[in-house]
């Protein structure tokens, strides 16, 4: 089964959000320079 992931919104619902490829690595490293906290860095063993 694979994960799912859900967005809260402003009204109190629940939105599923569905999981997608970046089509260019580019727009990925982009995001992650701008939100380094998307880096599960303190999860890592």
């Amino acid at each position: 089964m694979a994960d799912k992931i859900y967005s809260l919104s402003d009204d109190g619902s629940l939105e599923s959000i569905d999981k997608k490829s970046y089509e260019r690595e580019y727009d990925l490293q982009s995001l992650l320079e701008k939100h380094p906290d998307l880096l599960a860095g303190d999860q890592i063993d």
